[in-house]
């Protein structure tokens, strides 16, 4: 886990660990530790628990909870959603790392098909648009 998120934010001092709750979760706290539990980390692949792992840096960032990076780099965190922008914020984080974007989309499309819950289909609609390549007419 420390491997995948340095991976997304290397600057940031996270102190990364596994929940003991028995639950498909992961949670950021103000303090700056992130906790993912076993459940999450069986379900996902790596790419898609790096994805996890960003969108809590994204509730990080977005929080205040750590020193914001460049303004370009969290462009497009909008709404009054702190789950949707968490994963606005963390796609953008693994784009310019260069990792795949669209493991956000997976990540939530895995997590909303174990725990259900409301608000999935919109972020997971919303990070699949985010990631789809522009139409002909737009490259023009």
């Amino acid at each position: 886990m420390q491997r995948l998120g340095q991976a997304v934010l290397p600057t940031a001092r996270i102190d990364w660990g596994l929940s003991p709750r028995k639950d498909v979760g992961a949670w950021a706290w103000p303090d700056r530790r992130v906790r993912v539990s076993p459940a999450l980390v069986d379900l996902l692949d790596d790419d898609e628990l790096t994805a996890a792992l960003a969108h809590e840096l994204g509730h990080l960032l977005d929080r205040g909870d750590l020193s914001p990076p460049p303004a370009a780099l969290l462009g497009g965190a909008e709404g009054d959603d702190p789950e949707l922008r968490a994963d606005q914020i963390g796609r953008r984080l693994l784009e310019v790392r260069g990792l795949p974007p669209e493991a956000m989309g997976r990540m939530l499309a895995k997590v909303a098909a174990r725990c259900g819950g409301e608000g999935f289909a919109r972020r997971i609609a919303a990070a699949r648009a985010a990631c789809s390549p522009a139409t002909p007419a737009a490259r023009n």
